[in-house]
């Protein structure tokens, strides 16, 4: 069985794909004013197959098994980009068909010139941060696990957790 977020995601992607193929083909958005799609969960492209523009798919995580539904929505996807190897290597591994296709890597930065020390932590150490959405594919629940015995050897550990979500 799946997660709650795929699933969720899953649902959330079928739905948006559907209604921008229904807003190419009622000609509320025109094909010919655009020149690329660019998606960011692969079932945002199970309707898309019809649609004369380039589809561009950025792949952000490594998938723990291989679904119907990729395979389909994968289908429909011209370019794609990973952010990062790794993930491009387990989205080959999974989807034999996209053993032949280039996908370029292109890592996610921070620019840390955008963001400031905040006391207190400017005078604290932070052996571990995990910056990102509070949600469960994300295993917070693990890191807090391992972190709790951690502690027991390193007393003076410092973990912040920091995102929104529902975990």
């Amino acid at each position: 069985p799946l997660d709650n977020d795929s699933n969720k995601w899953d649902v959330e992607s079928l739905f948006f794909s559907k209604k921008v193929s229904e807003l190419f083909k009622s000609n509320v958005l025109v094909e010919k004013d655009f020149d690329l799609i660019i998606t960011h969960y692969s079932v945002d492209n199970i309707f898309l197959k019809d649609i004369n523009v380039k589809k561009l798919l950025t792949l952000h995580g490594a998938p723990k098994r291989s679904k119907l539904i990729d395979k389909i929505s994968l289908q429909n996807v011209n370019e794609f980009v990973s952010v990062s190897n790794y993930v491009t290597r387990m989205w080959k591994k999974l989807h034999p068909t996209l053993q032949n296709k280039s996908i370029k890597t292109f890592y996610n930065g921070i620019d840390l010139n955008k963001f400031r020390i905040i006391t207190p932590f400017n005078a604290r150490k932070i052996d571990i941060l995990f910056l990102g959405r509070l949600i469960a594919t994300k295993n917070l629940n693990l890191l807090i696990e391992i972190a709790s015995k951690v502690v027991k050897r390193v007393k003076e550990l410092k973990v912040v957790i920091a995102g929104e979500g529902e975990v």
